[in-house]
């Protein structure tokens, strides 16, 4: 190597160093927290669609099937032989309900036929699942049915630790609510103002404390 070449090369001074580490830091800073709250926006969004989806593939299967299909909460969604549970984060499953209880019995005379399972993998935020009634099952008509003894459920919300209300300087709840009308038609919102028939669609489930 000639002296001409080496007289080109040249490192980094300890300044120009410093100044990088610092201009690096200052963008960590100011990323990682943006990129945690997106996260977790992500994880409630995916599990609210995940809901409608149980929502959707219950009632159509009772449909096509002229038969009572329910849908419940499972500490085992993916499992086949997943039971249900009124307290669980975990997951949802929907089944055939043939003894019309809302509750998945015999596996083999009440098959599943669509499960769900939630993400918690977030350390220190676990995702809440609050529903107002114990039974979600629909008819051959597709309509929402009442099982006796049982309260017919119409709302589920999702949140985490951030709770229900609007962050600082937003309109929109952190959490999500999903909505299931008598007819079966479901839908997600996450207003917490707005127009009065958003308000109406959103009260019921806007102000419930979750996490619990």
């Amino acid at each position: 190597m000639s002296s001409r070449t080496q007289g080109r090369m040249r490192g980094f001074t300890l300044t120009e160093l410093m100044i990088v580490v610092v201009l690096a830091g200052a963008i960590l800073a100011l990323g990682v927290p943006s990129f945690q709250q997106f996260r977790l926006n992500n994880r409630l969004t995916n599990a609210a669609n995940d809901m409608l989806a149980v929502i959707t593939v219950a009632r159509t299967e009772a449909i096509k099937r002229q038969r009572s299909v329910s849908a419940c909460r499972s500490d085992t969604p993916a499992s086949l032989d997943a039971t249900c549970s009124k307290t669980s984060g975990a997951g949802w499953i929907v089944f055939l309900d043939a003894d019309n209880n809302c509750v998945r019995g015999d596996t083999v005379s009440e098959p599943l036929i669509n499960a769900r399972t939630f993400d918690q993998g977030i350390t220190n935020n676990a995702l809440n699942v609050r529903t107002d009634g114990e039974c979600l099952q629909f008819g051959a008509s597709g309509f929402r049915q009442n099982v006796g003894g049982l309260t017919s459920l119409n709302h589920v919300t999702l949140c985490d630790k951030r709770g229900m209300a609007a962050p600082d300087g937003q309109t929109m709840s952190a959490g999500r609510g999903v909505l299931i009308t008598v007819t079966g038609r479901a839908r997600i919102t996450r207003n917490t103002s707005g127009t009065a028939t958003e308000n109406v669609l959103s009260d019921a489930w806007k102000d419930a404390k979750c996490p619990s």
